[in-house]
Formats: structure tokens, sequence, C-alpha cells
């Protein structure tokens, strides 16, 4: 894998944590 192809990945990583993170504060 290229290190583009990482940081893409965690960066999508990133944003699902959040989106998780915000739906259980919301609850």
């Amino acid at each position: 894998m290229t290190t583009v192809n990482i940081l893409g990945r965690l960066r999508t990583a990133t944003e699902q944590v959040r989106t998780v993170q915000t739906n259980l504060s919301e609850n």
C-alpha cells in the first residue's frame, strides 16, 4: 500500500470515530 492510501484510510477512520462519538454524546 502507498502512503497516500494509508493516510486516506486513517482520515476515513477518524471521521467515523468522530461520528460515533457525536452519536453517543447526543444519546
